[in-house]
């Protein structure tokens, strides 16, 4: 099945791009849960209420997420491909993750970034944090 990434991938990205905190912050929230098919739901839900409440588009349907949360045999593929093609729309915006935050901000970065990426076994099918 091909799955139409860029409307998802979008909204992250501007999500990473405009929301509230440091770009490397949000990028490091957004490594944390990109393969677990739960927690990538809701950090949709998150990026989707606060682009709304920005007044910002965000064009993702319901369709375009389904293929992401829901727990079915390979979706983890579609998850790792969605980072892919996140990463190399920030490159291609230009969005500077690599510029540290304040040190509050920059240390809850910093734990998340070593938070391994495969996590307990529980979390969905391939047992990704």
């Amino acid at each position: 099945m091909k799955t139409d990434l860029t409307p998802v991938a979008t909204v992250i990205a501007d999500w990473i791009e405009h929301g509230s905190g440091s770009p490397r912050g949000r990028l490091a929230q957004y490594r944390a849960v990109a393969l677990s098919d739960y927690k990538l739901g809701a950090l949709l839900t998150q990026a989707h209420f606060r682009l709304t409440l920005d007044g910002r588009p965000a064009r993702a349907e319901p369709k375009h997420w389904e293929p992401l949360i829901e727990r079915r045999p390979r979706g983890w593929e579609q998850r790792m491909l969605l980072a892919a093609h996140v990463l190399q729309l920030l490159q291609e915006r230009g969005v500077a993750v690599n510029v540290q935050a304040p040190d509050d901000e920059e240390d809850h970065t910093e734990r998340l970034l070593d938070q391994p990426l495969f996590g307990s076994e529980d979390d969905d099918e391939m047992g990704a944090a």
